[in-house]
């Protein structure tokens, strides 16, 4: 797999504010809303933020000064610029850097400053052969408008074993432009694939992009309930509810709320067990 060029230079700047913040990675990832393991992948240049929202974000996080943010963004800007240019390398193992030896350690009352933890994503450690062993780790939301970019071809767990982790210590709410307008104590945690459609409805066409609420680009997502639909390309009809990190322009309103079609998941059964099944739809696509 490679990266953009100039990602080292945005990867290097971001690592050194996040070290001298003396932030770990989870709770940098709580407090930018972004995910434990796409943040690593920010810090190690294994991926770029999507739009410069999400970068401000971060390095203000990190409590960086006008002329640093403006270095970050102009540093994001080039890396993506490489990548569009095609100007990539390889990308070494995926080892994560050690936490900072004399790090402070931030107390429980500045974690839970904001709403409740989100949306966060199993980190995948993924082996020469191509064997999958997944740790799944950290809690945290997904923020929608530019969300992050916020992994994996997933694992198939052990002799039938659930690949999804349920976490009943977060609060999801889609609100009154969601498909239910409901809200959730406990998600699923569950791999999926990367750069994933998300749905108005799940009787929605899949070669119909104007049917669907944003795109889902991490691969450790959090689901509510699943839900049947449409007989998609997975050969089912299950539906899993989730809000992506990015909302199609012309669904806004719908803040990425919407659903994903089974086979994006790395599940072991669908609908996965440890998910609800959704309530009612309110008659809205």
């Amino acid at each position: 797999m490679d990266r953009p060029a100039g990602a080292d230079g945005f990867a290097d700047l971001l690592q050194e504010l996040r070290v001298r913040s003396g932030r770990s990675y989870e709770d940098l990832a709580r407090a930018t809303f972004t995910s434990r393991s796409t943040l690593h992948r920010y810090c190690t240049g294994a991926g770029l933020p999507v739009d410069d929202d999400v970068v401000l974000r971060l390095g203000e996080a990190c409590g960086a000064d006008a002329g640093e943010l403006d270095d970050l963004v102009r540093r994001w800007k080039t890396a993506l610029a490489d990548r569009e240019s095609g100007a990539v390398r390889p990308v070494p193992a995926d080892v994560e850097p050690e936490e900072p030896a004399a790090a402070p350690v931030e107390s429980e009352g500045a974690e839970a400053d904001g709403p409740a933890p989100r949306r966060s994503r199993r980190r995948a450690v993924m082996a020469a052969a191509g064997l999958a062993v997944v740790v799944l780790a950290g809690a945290v939301v997904v923020a929608v408008r530019g969300g992050d970019a916020p992994a994996s071809a997933g694992p198939t767990g052990a002799a039938g074993e659930d690949v999804c982790v349920n976490r009943s210590d977060v609060r999801r709410a889609d609100g009154p432009t969601g498909a239910f307008d409901a809200t959730w104590t406990a998600d699923q945690l569950c791999p999926n694939q990367p750069n994933v459609p998300v749905f108005l409805t799940p009787l929605a066409r899949e070669d119909d992009p104007g049917a669907q609420a944003g795109t889902l680009y991490s691969t450790e997502s959090w689901f509510v309930c699943w839900t049947t639909g449409r007989l998609h390309s997975g050969g089912n009809r299950i539906w899993y509810y989730t809000q992506g990190d990015v909302s199609h322009p012309d669904h806004r309103d719908r803040r990425a709320w919407g659903f994903v079609a089974a086979h994006y998941l790395d599940t072991v059964l669908d609908p996965d067990p440890g998910t609800p099944q959704c309530p009612a739809l309110r008659g809205r696509s």
